[in-house]
């Protein structure tokens, strides 16, 4: 089992609500993002802290590994439009 730290940002009350984390596969200026390859990294059964707004407002196993996926809704429209969650 592995520990993984989220720092969420915008997004954070969408992906905390609906039990996922989403990341795009490149940074706005198309550079690699790390954060997308770390989400490549998590397996089932890893523990992730998830934090924003200054506390940790979630602890949770991962249900299921990663896999590529479009841009979910809402504050998620402002990114790319393929990542992975």
């Amino acid at each position: 089992m592995a520990f993984w730290w989220v720092n969420h940002r915008q997004t954070h009350t969408e992906e905390l609500e609906g039990g996922y984390l989403w990341s795009p596969k490149r940074n706005k200026n198309g550079a690699r993002n790390e954060t997308y390859l770390n989400l490549n990294r998590v397996r089932t059964g890893d523990l992730i802290f998830s934090y924003a707004l200054g506390d940790i407002r979630a602890v949770g196993v991962v249900e299921t590994a990663s896999h590529p996926t479009l841009t979910p809704t809402g504050t998620f429209c402002q990114m790319d439009d393929e990542g992975v969650s």
